[in-house]
């Protein structure tokens, strides 16, 4: 099971996510989650979203550790993702986006 699968498992309804590398202005790394859910508790996603990867995968844990310095997360209902997407003609499945 995909690490996204035992985070939905562990019963947050994820309708929708989008995830990122992001560089700080210290250079640092942290991952920005997007999540679509009706879900409020984003302490708890959060829990779920830094901690799950490390119990599956310890590589994840080293990196995690190392060069990852942080772990965030903005909660909304999936349907603001999709409008946001189809403002900007980017709708359907599997979208790829352009590293900036």
């Amino acid at each position: 099971m995909t690490i996204l699968g035992q985070i939905i498992k562990s019963a947050i309804d994820i309708k929708e996510f989008s995830v990122v590398a992001i560089q700080d202005e210290n250079d640092n790394f942290f991952h920005q989650w997007v999540i679509g859910t009706e879900a409020t508790d984003e302490e708890k996603i959060l829990e779920k979203l830094d901690q799950t990867p490390k119990e599956i995968n310890k590589n994840y844990g080293v990196a995690r550790n190392k060069a990852l310095k942080a772990v965030k997360v903005q909660c909304m209902p999936a349907n603001m993702i999709h409008d946001c997407l189809e403002t900007k003609k980017k709708r359907g499945d599997k979208l790829r986006r352009q590293r900036s």
